[in-house]
């Protein structure tokens, strides 16, 4: 079936996905939680998604909601760690919010190739921070209601070293956005 970005895929193929390169302790320990919520190699449903559960990695999970038909990516919920670190809060917006036209292409296809899969992916991301160069590693896990089409992304970044906090965290203000650079 063709959608917005691409053909539909419904079935879990989880063998493509080398969770043995994740670098970053937690987005490990993330990958490991979703893991444990599949039954039977089908995904899990997002009910395994609770906050007290999710508390190492919550304040960086950005939760997208997926629609079909056509294919649609909608932010539930972006979390304020990487709302203040990036500069823009998508929650309750779609992608074509992301004000880089690149990034938002870039985005959507990382987004479709979860959902035409049904594998998890990961990249590696540099961003200029009060002018130094922080690397993070990005998760992002599919979820299912069904257990094989994709209803809801999981995006989790964590930087290896931790940027300042002056920049922008608790501090009430915003940075200006600025795309990550992707290093894969």
């Amino acid at each position: 079936m063709r959608t917005a970005y691409g053909t539909r895929g419904d079935a879990p193929r989880q063998a493509g996905f080398d969770a043995s390169l994740i670098e970053h302790p937690a987005l490990r320990r993330l990958h490991d939680y979703w893991n444990d919520g599949r039954k039977d190699g089908l995904l899990p449903g997002r009910h395994i998604v609770q906050p007290a559960s999710m508390r190492p990695w919550l304040g960086n999970l950005s939760l997208i909601d997926v629609h079909h038909d056509p294919t649609r990516f909608h932010f539930r919920l972006c979390g304020s760690a990487f709302v203040e670190r990036i500069g823009l809060d998508l929650t309750g917006q779609d992608l074509s919010a992301i004000p880089d036209p690149a990034y938002r292409a870039y985005a959507a296809k990382q987004f479709l190739s979860l959902v035409q899969t049904g594998q998890p992916s990961l990249s590696r991301y540099q961003r200029s921070i009060d002018a130094e160069l922080y690397e993070s590693g990005v998760l992002r896990l599919p979820f299912a209601a069904d257990g094989r089409t994709v209803t809801m992304l999981l995006i989790c970044p964590m930087y290896f070293v931790d940027p300042p906090q002056n920049f922008a965290l608790g501090s009430g203000r915003l940075p200006e956005f600025q795309a990550p650079i992707p290093l894969d």
